[in-house]
């Protein structure tokens, strides 16, 4: 599920029918912690594979590479979260940032509450307390996706979505392909401080016109992110707008509209 254009840039939370998940400003996201914030972001992207590989309690390496590839595509990652009370603590503080309601972990699933009710205790709540559920795998992928864009990491390639396989070897195959280079893209975005939050933030706040250090922290994320990539457009469409302006353009391939390319639906 790709989040349209207007979704995304406006700061209004997106509802969904199991609740209502928020887009936290860059102010939020600094009080939290760039460390959690990243940690959380790691748990977005959480693969099975990666689980086995990073936080397993054990030669998880070993136990995963003894798996077959059916029973690798197999594994979900919901699944494995339920048999970590370690992990279950975590993706529920991370669903609490992001929900507008209180989410609770209750017999396997994440429950969401109304936040009028202030009792954790799932047995005392009245029936309309209740908002909605992620008791699943496919919900649960579902809403770290929409998670994922609201925090600009999302890559659809990533995304198996609707593809047909002959056979669970032909999936897995395809599911380590995409690890592969998704490994890649995280390393080379790991080396390239130019694109660190902190360095966004300065180089927005400083070059925008109406953006400063003062109002930058009530951006969310893809606003912040959205205004660096225009600004970066402007930067090379003034260029060669004075290029065109002193030389000319014999050639005839500058565009005039190209300052309000749209950058983000392709």
């Amino acid at each position: 599920m790709k989040l349209s254009y207007d979704l995304m840039l406006s700061p209004f939370p997106i509802k969904l029918s199991i609740g209502t998940l928020i887009k936290p400003t860059i102010g939020q996201i600094f009080k939290l912690g760039l460390s959690e914030y990243e940690a959380y972001q790691m748990l977005m992207k959480l693969s099975p594979e990666n689980y086995y590989m990073t936080i397993y309690d054990g030669d998880g390496q070993s136990l995963w590479e003894s798996f077959t590839d059916e029973q690798k595509v197999k594994v979900k990652l919901f699944n494995i979260i339920k048999t970590d009370e370690s992990l279950v603590n975590d993706y529920k503080q991370l669903l609490n940032f992001f929900f507008e309601e209180k989410v609770l972990y209750y017999n396997g699933l994440f429950v969401l509450i109304d936040n009028s009710f202030k009792s954790d205790d799932l047995e005392e709540l009245p029936t309309e307390a209740f908002i909605g559920a992620i008791g699943d795998n496919s919900t649960f992928c579902q809403v770290l996706s929409i998670i994922q864009q609201i925090c600009c990491i999302y890559d659809d390639s990533e995304d198996v979505g609707d593809i047909k396989f002959k056979n669970s070897k032909a999936e897995q195959l395809y599911i380590r392909m995409k690890a592969a280079e998704n490994k890649r893209k995280e390393k080379e975005k790991e080396e390239n401080f130019d694109y660190s939050i902190p360095n966004i933030v300065s180089a927005v706040s400083n070059c925008h016109p109406t953006i400063n250090p003062i109002n930058v922290w009530e951006l969310t994320m893809f606003q912040l992110i959205d205004s660096f990539e225009r600004l970066q457009t402007m930067k090379i469409y003034d260029l060669r707008s004075l290029s065109v302006s002193v030389w000319g353009d014999k050639e005839n391939t500058f565009n005039i509209s190209e300052w309000h390319k749209n950058i983000y639906e392709k």
